[in-house]
């Protein structure tokens, strides 16, 4: 072989393998590419499902806040209608008349009879008159109406203040407005 066939050839073999490394390299760029557009689609894919995941997590927080906001503010209006009845029922019975206010402190007595032996009273002082009829009024008590009785031995006493009952029942209400408004 001459030497110019020989460096012929060698040049078309150089040729072909430049050729061949060329194409190799073509399929590895595509190749590449490929896994690159993949692993891009699925990092894209994995934040996109995170950002709507925290999205919804959001929502349900704005969702649960408001709803939190709306059971405070019914919370809120019932405390206040409460409020205003309580203060109109403490003013009715602060301005009970004699007969009617008689029957409320025969009501109390026999409710306080059924609890204690009662000794001594401590009343209103606008009832201690009614009441020195029932049993021993030891002194006169700050309170719009009612009386404390003691038990004979001074061992028990029950509060029959007007403004006890109704603190008493204001709690109840209370209790039962926030097992209905939070479980």
């Amino acid at each position: 072989m001459k030497p110019q066939e020989f460096a012929d050839s060698l040049l078309a073999d150089a040729k072909k393998r430049t050729a061949e490394i060329e194409r190799e390299a073509r399929d590895e760029v595509r190749r590449l590419e490929a896994e690159t557009e993949a692993l891009v689609k699925e990092k894209t894919d994995l934040l996109s499902a995170q950002v709507r995941a925290e999205e919804e997590r959001e929502r349900r927080r704005k969702e649960a806040r408001a709803k939190l906001e709306h059971s405070l503010a019914q919370l809120q209006c019932r405390k206040d209608l409460l409020d205003g009845a309580f203060e109109e029922a403490s003013a009715r019975l602060a301005a009970l008349s004699g007969a009617e206010r008689k029957r409320l402190l025969d009501a109390l007595w026999s409710d306080a009879s059924a609890q204690l032996d009662i000794g001594d009273i401590e009343a209103a002082e606008k009832d201690a008159p009614a009441l020195r009829e029932r049993g021993n009024v030891v002194g006169t008590i700050s309170s719009i109406g009612g009386f404390v009785a003691h038990s004979k031995d001074k061992a028990l006493s029950v509060d029959m203040r007007f403004e006890t009952l109704l603190g008493t029942l204001r709690e109840r209400n209370a209790r039962e407005v926030a097992q209905v408004l939070f479980g």
